[in-house]
């Protein structure tokens, strides 16, 4: 046991077992002065845990949020595209109806989906660009334009996107096309 630094109204020591010198230091200091108490008396190890806390928390509820948002993606393109298939059925009937093979709807359909997903990632990047010059505070570790993060983001996001399209755009190959063309 080596003291490492000492002040009026503080002691740091380096030790093998924390726990165990604490009784020690508090029956030394016992001795030395019995009006001293001894008190918040914590590793290292706790004082970062606690110092750290607040930007533990809020990267908790960011990465919450970032979650949801994602969870939000995934139901708007998978609704959006739910909805261009319903709206698109004669067409898609019509389609197979010339001959139009399954894989080639699914093509078309996913095609379009990742239209969507290619606009919205190059605005939500620009986005993200701008934003993480505010965040810079909050970031440990990374850039505020790490490439890595961006590029990571954005492919999950891709593949959030066809996970989301690909449902519907599978229903569109399931079109018989008599039954599209009798709907209307």
């Amino acid at each position: 046991m080596t003291a490492m630094a000492v002040a009026p109204e503080s002691i740091t020591m380096r030790t093998a077992s924390p726990a165990a010198v604490v009784s020690s230091v508090r029956s030394l200091l016992h001795e030395l002065d019995p009006a001293s108490p001894l008190y918040d008396a914590m590793t290292m190890t706790e004082r970062a845990r606690n110092v750290t806390a607040r930007y533990r928390y809020g990267s908790a509820m960011m990465g919450a949020l970032a979650v949801l948002a994602l969870l939000l993606a995934a139901i708007g393109t998978y609704a959006v595209i739910a909805y261009a298939v319903a709206t698109r059925t004669r067409e898609i009937g019509i389609r197979m109806a010339l001959g139009a093979r399954p894989a080639d709807v699914l093509a078309l359909l996913l095609g379009n989906g990742l239209k969507l997903t290619a606009a919205g990632l190059a605005l939500g990047l620009a986005g993200a660009l701008l934003a993480a010059r505010a965040m810079t505070t909050m970031l440990f570790g990374v850039t505020p334009h790490d490439p890595w993060t961006f590029g990571t983001i954005a492919a999950l996001m891709c593949t959030v996107a066809v996970l989301a399209t690909y449902p519907p755009a599978r229903r569109a190959m399931r079109v018989q096309p008599t039954q599209a063309l009798r709907q209307e």
